[in-house]
């Protein structure tokens, strides 16, 4: 009889040792398979080209770094750590943009600043109410292309340029008014890469446009008036996208936890081992999208050759490009799979812009790491560089309204 016990505890503890040694992948490291304990907060933390917009817990947009214009580059906060952006508190969601911020309300009214207005003022704007005539859940703006998603799940987009010369113009032109995509399909997430929506409807299918509107010199075929998409194939179904302007690849969270996406693998940016510095023009097209970990994640971020995630135990997880120590991992090197960043505090929210990292954890503290170009880690310009994950300067509280 006691042999047979000690028989049991080896294999028990043996077992226990191979399930948490799983990877979720092969070749990365990942969370184990385990229910999360923490919640996302989704929509109150975002990165635009070189700077960053947080909601605080009265719902007021803040926001510091710098964007390039025409005019050369430009700080929309001259101590390089938070300010108010905006005037008005209460808003739930807000989207860094290429050419403006969008914010929207409790009542789902999406309002627009544009970035010019925002960085030649030292007090805060007061944001334009547009597309008055819906109550929008999501919303960005990309390379002056706009997208959202409506209350009642549907997909539109619009032509940002016009929507903010309108109050210019004595003949109102037709592409500043929001136009459907896929009618009669409920949606639930969506984002812009460039000139192409992303977007995955209830049934948790992907889906992508062709390009929405002609930019730089592309010769690719503009998305057609009829509003159809082309469907990405998951095996899972998904829950949440990742991507952004000039990140050549696209994330997405499934319903269970794991990540997936699709796209070039340079710096390991993709998560599915060797790097490729070469890819074939195939993989920015591809309509499949391959694991990369299980998880369970609850969050995920993109920047250019770089990924974030963070796990259902609040861990902050990254892979990719991290030359600049953009992965916050104490070193320069490049991983090509999810490793660990920093298992405490849990974290909330995650996002990325060039070169640099931000975190919610679940305090109301930001942390920044990565390079500091335009003051993007927040800390009053004091750092050229932070290789670990280090305070925002700010005595706010953030982490959206309840």
């Amino acid at each position: 009889m006691q042999k047979l016990l000690l028989a049991m505890i080896v294999a028990v503890v043996v077992l226990g040792f191979i399930v948490l040694r799983s990877p979720g992948t092969e070749g990365t490291s990942a969370p184990q398979r385990a229910a999360a304990s923490v919640t996302a907060r989704d929509g109150v933390l975002d990165a635009g080209s070189g700077y960053v917009v947080a909601l605080d817990i009265e719902g007021r947009v803040f926001g510091w770094g710098g964007y390039d214009s025409n005019e050369g580059a430009k700080l929309i906060a001259g101590g390089k750590r938070p300010r108010l952006l905006l005037a008005g508190s209460g808003y739930r969601r807000v989207a860094a943009g290429t050419r403006a911020v969008y914010a929207i309300d409790v009542e789902g009214t999406l309002r627009r600043a544009a970035l010019a207005d925002i960085s030649a003022s030292d007090g805060t704007v007061v944001p334009m109410p547009i597309h008055t005539a819906k109550r929008w859940r999501i919303a960005r703006e990309t390379w002056a292309i706009g997208a959202g998603i409506d209350r009642d799940g549907a997909l539109w987009w619009w032509d940002d340029d016009a929507v903010a010369d309108a109050p210019n113009r004595s003949v109102p032109d037709p592409n500043a008014q929001p136009q459907s995509l896929m009618p009669g399909v409920r949606f639930v997430d969506a984002c812009l890469q460039g000139p192409r929506l992303h977007a995955i409807d209830e049934e948790g299918r992907a889906w992508r446009s062709a390009d929405l509107l002609r930019r730089g010199s592309s010769t690719r075929p503009l998305q057609g008036g009829d509003g159809a998409l082309v469907r990405l194939e998951a095996d899972v179904p998904l829950a949440k996208l990742a991507c952004r302007e000039n990140a050549s690849h696209v994330l997405a969270l499934a319903r269970d936890g794991s990540i997936w996406g699709y796209g070039p693998n340079s710096f390991g940016e993709l998560g599915v081992g060797a790097e490729d510095m070469h890819p074939d023009r195939a993989v920015y097209d591809a309509t499949t999208l391959v694991r990369i970990a299980d998880g369970p994640f609850v969050a995920i971020a993109v920047a250019p050759q770089v990924s974030f995630a963070i796990a259902g135990d609040g861990a902050l997880w990254g892979w990719g490009r991290n030359l600049d120590s953009e992965l916050g991992l104490g070193n320069s090197e490049s991983v090509d799979g999810p490793q660990l960043v920093d298992q405490s505090p849990p974290r909330l929210a995650v996002t990325a812009t060039y070169g640099t990292g931000i975190a919610l954890d679940d305090t109301g503290r930001l942390q920044s790491w990565g390079s500091n170009g335009y003051g993007a880690l927040g800390d009053g310009g004091v750092a050229a560089q932070h290789d670990r994950p280090g305070d925002v300067l700010s005595t706010t509280t953030f982490g959206g309204s309840l």
